[in-house]
């Protein structure tokens, strides 16, 4: 028996959650549960889950099946072109919804689908649910890109003479002396009598161009 798993090359190793089991081992297996071993027994004989002899041996028990039963592909009810016209509806509006594309595939087709068959035939093409990226329209028109056309030339010909080009900005800055901070009792606020509340107010001016920057 020791050398029947290790052709079949079963290891404690190589157990997975879902195994899966050839029609040989099947065999073995209820050969095995014929000659009196437990299924326990069974399991680590073969390295294999008890619960997936049991199963084994209970087909064979009712349908006297030993191979694993075969299943066909089940057939789509849309065809390659109606999966084409799909994936189109979804190119000309993104925010469609599955109940959406399921009501546009009745009117269009007298065919009742379920959002699940909707939603593999666009994961087929690749198509997954994702955030929406808002494009404005205007940006793209006509007037906007002949706009950014003049824009560029007329940057392109100051940046020739950009030694005679300066930037100019200003900023204001107030500057208190007293603290913004003080303790009082828990439930009442800090305050503090003063003759005015006045601050000092700065104004900083600069400008630079490509080579280095001025203060003023």
């Amino acid at each position: 028996m020791e050398d029947i798993t290790q052709s079949l090359n079963f290891s404690p190793q190589n157990k997975r959650t879902k195994q899966k089991i050839s029609d040989e081992l099947r065999k073995l297996i209820i050969d095995e549960m014929n000659s009196g071993s437990k299924p326990k027994k069974v399991a680590e004989i073969f390295k294999v889950q008890e619960s997936a002899v049991r199963k084994i041996y209970k087909t064979f028990q009712m349908e006297g099946r030993v191979t694993k039963k075969k299943t066909g592909k089940r057939r789509s009810k849309l065809s390659d072109e109606q999966k084409e016209k799909l994936c189109d509806w979804v190119d000309n509006d993104c925010q469609l919804t599955l109940k959406q594309l399921v009501a546009k595939c009745f009117e269009e087709w007298q065919i009742v689908l379920s959002p699940s068959t909707v939603d593999r035939a666009l994961k087929h093409f690749h198509y997954s649910f994702k955030r929406i990226t808002l494009n404005p329209e205007r940006r793209n028109s006509r007037d906007v890109i002949e706009k950014r056309y003049q824009y560029a030339v007329e940057y392109n010909r100051l940046m020739a003479e950009r030694e005679k080009m300066y930037f100019l900005d200003e900023t204001g800055i107030q500057i208190f002396s007293r603290a913004s901070y003080g303790r009082s009792p828990k439930g009442t606020r800090a305050t503090k009598n003063v003759a005015s509340i006045r601050s000092r107010n700065y104004s900083i001016a600069t400008a630079m161009n490509h080579e280095s920057l001025y203060y003023v």
